[in-house]
């Protein structure tokens, strides 16, 4: 017979009664209650008691911290991961103007002239991001300080990886920056501790896919309609494009 709680008798002396945790839960929630081998039974948590009959729960997600630096040399790429600077704004302009590198960004500069340029720079130098997750930088050339291209990396919170993202500025186009710079934003987040990196890239951008395969990327998956950052559009069409996954995982891992 099964009681929820035991008697305790000895010769001579009175007896006194006790609860045991174990025998006051039912059969399911006692088979989830033991942990680590015979005779070590937990009692009944809050969550067990809201929940009667409930055996399994999803793992807690561990939130971990990423300090990504201000400034980034990555010498084996001769690339300089900075701040934006305001001798950037021309450049910035160009670039922002220039129909292919705008129909394949996630989002565009609502003001590209000058001006709204100059305050975006300055906005981004003086604050810090809104994003924890997220580090910004222009790359440049380390030896003239020419700006080369934009990057971006957005960590995601309660998951060990991290999303790349860039643009390269129309004149340096064919002198393989692009591929530096994932290689780069790859080791980079490597040398934190994050276990793998993705590219998010829109069907029909072939040159973004010749540049994942060749920096070690896979084809992850197809993803249909994927939505663009909050209040922004993807580059120059209102819509939700279809895109591709391309995952690379931190080597020896």
């Amino acid at each position: 017979m099964t009681t929820s709680r035991d008697t305790v008798h000895r010769p001579g002396a009175r007896s006194r009664s006790f609860a045991h945790p174990a025998l006051s839960l039912t059969p399911a929630e006692l088979a989830g209650a033991v942990a680590g081998g015979p005779g070590q039974v937990r009692s009944p948590s809050r969550r067990a008691a809201k929940h009667p009959g409930r055996t399994s729960w999803p793992a807690p997600r561990i939130e971990t911290t990423v300090d990504f630096p201000a400034v980034y040399e990555a010498a084996a790429d001769g690339l300089l991961l900075r701040p934006y600077r305001v001798a950037d704004v021309p450049s910035l302009v160009t670039n922002a103007r220039d129909p292919s590198t705008r129909a394949f960004m996630a989002s565009s500069p609502a003001d590209p002239s000058t001006g709204g340029m100059l305050e975006w720079v300055r906005d981004n130098g003086s604050r810090p991001p809104a994003e924890p997750g997220r580090a910004g930088y222009a790359v440049a050339d380390p030896a003239t300080d020419e700006l080369l291209a934009g990057a971006v990396v957005h960590r995601h919170r309660h998951r060990d990886s991290a999303e790349l993202g860039f643009w390269v500025c129309a004149d340096v186009r064919d002198r393989g920056v692009g591929t530096r710079v994932v290689r780069a934003l790859g080791e980079l987040c490597f040398a934190r501790g994050i276990h793998r990196v993705e590219l998010v890239i829109r069907t029909g951008d072939g040159p973004s896919r010749h540049l994942a395969e060749a920096t070690g990327f896979r084809r992850g998956a197809r993803l249909r309609e994927v939505p663009p950052r909050p209040g922004a559009g993807f580059g120059t069409d209102p819509g939700r494009p279809d895109g591709e996954l391309w995952v690379r995982v931190r080597p020896g891992a």
